[in-house]
């Protein structure tokens, strides 16, 4: 397993396609964690697997992607993060913490974390998108020194609320 990064409380490393089980249990198939997610909940652990195909073929052309969460000190899975290269000066963020770890702090720590890994790759600005309703997911973009950007009216689907694209908000880092 490949470390990239760690913070005070977390790891983070490359995910692997044996972390697909451990993915599943612990954040991808939970309805309230994936509540807000652009991505749809994961039925079945061949979804996951689907997922960490992806994010292998991520970190082999960009050298960045996907991470995954680790507790420093138990090793216990957290949540993921990562960048996706937008262009050679952008990237976009996102992070989803399982539901047993929620009010830590952890979604900051591993925002902040992101922001550090995009100035170690040259990035000029960081992005992220977050539904209009989010308001906890909001206040950590803005805690970590994400400004809002603007509010689209009807412009992302949130698989997991509705088929019917929704009003989403856009927060930028400069880094």
């Amino acid at each position: 397993m490949r470390r990239v990064f760690q913070s005070k409380r977390i790891s983070y490393r490359v995910p692997q396609l044996s972390d697909a089980q451990a993915i599943f249990e612990s954040y991808a198939s939970d309805t309230e964690v994936t509540k807000y997610l652009s991505w749809a909940r994961h039925q079945v652990v061949a979804d996951t697997e689907a997922f960490l195909e992806f994010a292998q073929a991520q970190w082999a052309e960009w050298k960045i992607g996907p991470l995954l969460l680790e507790c420093v000190d138990t090793g216990q899975l957290l949540g993921s993060t990562g960048l996706d290269r937008v262009d050679k000066n952008t990237a976009s963020t996102g992070y989803v913490i399982a539901r047993d770890f929620w009010g830590r702090g952890l979604a900051s720590e591993a925002l902040g974390s992101m922001i550090e890994i995009a100035v170690q790759h040259d990035f000029q600005k960081v992005f992220a998108f977050c539904h209009r309703d989010h308001l906890v997911s909001r206040r950590v973009l803005e805690r970590n020194g994400f400004s809002y950007k603007t509010c689209y009216e009807k412009r992302l689907v949130f698989p997991n609320l509705s088929a019917i694209p929704q009003d989403v908000c856009e927060y930028e880092y400069q880094c």
